[in-house]
């Protein structure tokens, strides 16, 4: 489900001029951020559809949702069109190409390539890759997860992360936050003790 709408909405802003490193960063901050847009569009916007996980794994996982839809009786259109997708995407790229592959059906049917320039093809199907795209900004991208504060997240690499400037301010922001809560809990505290008495 991610990946196609992911497909179309960079389809969009790329057909509408807009930067493509700023609506990577701008939707990783917004309610439209998911795993699949923090670890697959980097590497959509490189032209690579890396199959670390497979189109056919992912049209398996959505047939067994579908599955359950109809053992419980839950219509699933949305489902059923994405299934669709893959289903199309398999057919001409092949079962082995990346989960993220439905993105080339979109760039096909609009003449729409999210990389700059042109590409370089290699083994995996539907890759065509120019590293130096959108001026290299994910030339180096890499990502791996790790647990912070009980979530699960996506921490990337060899990216120029614009927010970690802000993660830098918030620290220090709530740092000073804190220290004066807890002058005013002790005041709080003294003027408690004067009433008391």
């Amino acid at each position: 489900l991610h990946d196609v709408g992911i497909a179309e909405t960079l389809v969009v802003c790329k057909k509408a001029g807009m930067d493509m490193k700023l609506v990577f960063d701008a939707i990783r901050v917004s309610a439209g951020n998911s795993y699949c847009w923090e670890s697959e569009v980097p590497r959509m916007l490189r032209g690579d559809y890396y199959p670390d996980f497979t189109a056919e794994m992912m049209a398996k996982d959505i047939s067994l949702g579908l599955d359950l839809g109809q053992k419980y009786g839950v219509p699933q259109p949305t489902y059923e069109y994405v299934a669709g997708k893959y289903e199309e995407a398999m057919q001409k790229f092949g079962r082995d190409s990346g989960s993220a592959i439905p993105c080339r059906l979109i760039e096909e049917a609009t003449d729409c390539y999210l990389i700059e320039g042109e590409g370089k093809e290699d083994i995996y199907p539907g890759n065509s890759i120019n590293y130096d795209s959108h001026g290299g900004a994910f030339k180096d991208w890499s990502y791996t997860t790790k647990f912070i504060d009980g979530s699960y997240a996506v921490v990337h690499t060899g990216y120029d992360n614009v927010y970690e400037e802000f993660e830098e301010q918030d620290r220090k922001t709530q740092t000073e936050e804190i220290a004066s809560l807890r002058l005013r809990v002790a005041e709080l505290e003294k003027e408690l003790e004067k009433t008391k008495a």
